[in-house]
């Protein structure tokens, strides 16, 4: 079952911090209902420098605010999605 492990895997939360990038990070946000996400790598396919689900099929966010130059990749992903859990907030609203 996917999960936030800081937010406890429960409802819509941001996603956990990821690691540094040495491209300018953006003002968007991804942002996981982790209860709707089945962990079924839709996203992974798509952007999986951004996107991993892991052996145990638990999804991770591992960039939460994407460069710039991959936002209409994100968007991608966020529309694909199956059970709708991504969403893509821009503009720190």
């Amino acid at each position: 079952m996917p999960r936030n492990p800081a937010a406890g895997g429960e409802g819509l939360h941001r996603a956990a911090p990821g690691p540094c990038s040495t491209s300018a990070v953006s003002d968007a946000e991804i942002v996981v209902d982790w209860d709707q996400c089945e962990g079924n790598a839709v996203c992974e396919s798509i952007l999986p420098q951004v996107f991993q689900v892991d052996d145990d099929n638990f999804m991770n966010v591992l960039m939460p605010n994407p460069p710039e130059e991959l936002l209409d990749k994100v968007q991608e992903a966020v529309d694909m999605c199956p059970k709708r859990a991504l969403a893509l907030r821009r503009g720190g609203g």
